[in-house]
Order: C-alpha cells, then structure tokens, then sequence
C-alpha cells in the first residue's frame, strides 16, 4: 500500500503542545475545550481533537488536520484562536510546540474514552530516512491487526524529513503493552540504534473531545 499520496501532501496535520501554570490547568484545559466546537465547523476542519497528558496533568495536546495549509492559515486568523492566543501567555508557562507533518493515509483518529492515545516520535540518523520510513509504514498493517488497536498512523515531518511520529489508539493500556512485546515491534527495537538519534520518546496522552 502507497501510505503517502498527493492528497496527504497536500493536507496538513498539526500537533499542538500548551503547558499550564501552576493553578492554571483547569483554566487552560476549559480555554482549549472552548475552541473545538467553532474550529469543527470551519472550511478545511477535517478532524480536531484535544488530549490530555497521562503522565503531567498541565500539558494538553491538540492532534489538528486541515485541507490544506491555506485553509488552516485562515483559522489561524479566526476570532476564537485569537481570543485564545491573547490569554495564553497569561495561562501558560512555556512557549508552546507547533509540529508540522504529513500523516499517512488511514481513518480520520477516533475518540474512545479511557482510551490510551500515544505520540511516539524517533528522529532518523545518518541518510536512511526512506529506508527507515519504510521500515515504519511496515508496521502498520500488523499493528492495525493487533487486539485493542483502535487506530495507528505514522507522520512525516513537513520540516524535517527526518522526524517521524506515530499517532496511536489503544483501547487499553494491557493492550499497548501487549503490542509492545509482538514480534515486529521487538524487529524494531533490535535496530533503533542503527537507525534513530535517540530512540523512542512517547508522551502517552488519554482524549479529552
């Protein structure tokens, strides 16, 4: 299967970080809540939703796709993210993090609660990034069959060719872990070393909407 095809080159996909103050989280998380509904309704909104992290309860995550970069350019001048950009210095304690990437094709991400939603990035090493992302697309149909995969799509960095993350959807955690220990994911770990910087970082999140 051709994961990468004009169409997911023309669209667009964000991932979103914003980490609250101290004291601030409820208010972040209600700010990052109010703007869903009005971005959904917008041209080019193909799917929108926000996380939260598992592991640090002040960190939110927005997993965006757009159209096509014209049409996400335009909701970045919407009266709803302006207002939200106006107060985030004030609810923030960090410069947020704005990744650009190429999503292979696969299903729209699903929301299921108590689900676990994993953003696992590696950077490649050395000049191996198409066979390296090859090695990558060949995880996919086997993961898909695994128990408990709800969704698992690989992205491309439109900035750096070189970085890679995985957007996952597990039904439960036993699940993930069980998906941890199948052969093709031990292949893989075996060679991280050969072709990654630095491994694998996962920020494991749970879906708020």
């Amino acid at each position: 299967m051709n994961y990468f095809t004009s169409k997911t080159a023309e669209q667009l996909t964000l991932v979103s970080i914003s980490h609250a103050r101290e004291g601030k989280a409820g208010e972040l998380k209600k700010a990052c809540l109010d703007l869903i509904e009005k971005t959904r309704q917008e041209e080019g909104a193909i799917s929108y939703h926000l996380y939260e992290d598992r592991e640090d309860p002040c960190q939110f995550i927005f997993h965006e796709i757009w159209a096509n970069e014209a049409l996400w350019k335009k909701h970045t001048q919407s009266e709803h993210l302006q207002a939200f950009r106006a107060r985030r210095d004030e609810l923030t304690d960090r410069k947020p993090v704005l990744q650009r990437w190429e999503r292979s094709e696969a299903p729209n991400p699903v929301i299921v609660p108590d689900s676990l939603v994993l953003f696992a990035y590696n950077r490649n090493k050395g000049n191996t990034e198409k066979e390296w992302q090859k090695i990558l697309e060949d995880l996919i149909a086997p993961t898909l069959a695994e128990k408990g995969a709800l969704h698992y799509e690989l992205h491309v960095s439109k900035d750096d060719p070189k970085d890679f993350m995985f957007h996952e959807t597990w039904q439960t955690v036993e699940d993930w872990n069980a998906h941890m220990a199948a052969p093709h994911l031990i292949s893989l770990v075996g060679i991280l070393d050969q072709y990654t910087e630095n491994g694998i970082t996962v920020i494991k999140t749970k879906p708020i909407d």
